[in-house]
């Protein structure tokens, strides 16, 4: 799916790093980032695998580590760009893609933890970009040098 998606119109948009050289701010923004390249090196070097299947023994989890760093990518590319800019676009676009790529591929082969885990997932990271948790965090930071105004 992350391959499909890098291939989509502007999916090299979202496959790989940020330059954090080019923009320094995205660092003080973005705690954890996260690319489509990242996730097919780590699906192909068997990270996932070794991270997360040797520990627990449990599949759900591999999929539910896989799942949850796309939709990072996603939330990583609303909390740093301005809503309506055209990347912003270009993310809700590949979200919607990838999430309908689940829906009529393999959702009906997940289960029903692993849906779960991925929606509360999903409902955490709009929280986190919901006008009050925004607010909240702009009024925290305002006497930091780390907050960058966007």
């Amino acid at each position: 799916m992350a391959t499909k998606l890098m291939k989509y119109d502007f999916g090299y948009m979202f496959e790989v790093p940020v330059n954090t050289r080019a923009v320094p701010e995205y660092k003080k923004i973005v705690k954890k980032p996260m690319d489509l390249g990242t996730i097919c090196n780590r699906l192909s070097r068997g990270t996932f695998y070794t991270k997360f299947y040797e520990k627990s023994k449990n599949w759900d989890d591999v999929f539910v580590a896989i799942l949850q760093d796309i939709e990072l990518v996603w939330h990583n590319c609303f909390t740093f760009n301005y809503e309506g800019s055209t990347i912003y676009r270009m993310a809700e676009v590949h979200r919607r893609r990838s999430r309908n790529t689940r829906k009529r591929s393999f959702d009906h082969l997940l289960s029903d933890d692993v849906k779960k885990r991925i929606d509360d997932y999903v409902a955490k990271c709009d929280k986190l970009r919901s006008p009050e948790a925004v607010a909240a965090a702009a009024a925290a930071a305002a006497g930091s040098s780390n907050y960058v105004r966007r």
